[in-house]
């Protein structure tokens, strides 16, 4: 098990990666004691893989909203 943090449009998260298959990783949102939350977890076929798609997710959830005219 790997626990990562990423900065994500001005937010810290705590990503948990665990390989849960030969092939097959989860990286799912964790709060800083490690206690998972209920946040979908995302698969693929390496940590950086699942990390990464996690990451996308949570940036475009989190992205400023553009000031309407």
């Amino acid at each position: 098990m790997h626990r990562i943090e990423q900065h994500i449009n001005g937010r810290l998260y705590y990503i948990e990666l665990s390989q849960v298959q030969r092939q097959r990783w989860r990286a799912h949102v964790v709060t800083a004691q490690g206690a998972p939350t209920a946040l979908m977890p995302f698969y693929d076929d390496t940590a950086d893989a699942a990390a990464q798609r996690l990451s996308e997710w949570l940036s475009r959830l989190h992205r400023p909203s553009a000031a309407h005219a």
